[in-house]
């Protein structure tokens, strides 16, 4: 959908010199204009 913004976000980790790859999932909190991990028990915070 142009010109929709969500509120997820991806991402991906391709290199990293000592340490893990991966994927990381975070939710955008509009009210602090931050993004957060998402609790994967929970889902994503509201906001």
């Amino acid at each position: 959908d142009e010109g929709h913004l969500g509120t997820e976000a991806e991402i991906i980790i391709g290199k990293q010199r000592n340490g893990p790859t991966g994927i990381v999932n975070l939710a955008f909190v509009k009210d602090y204009a931050r993004y957060e991990m998402v609790d994967i028990y929970h889902g994503f915070p509201e906001g």
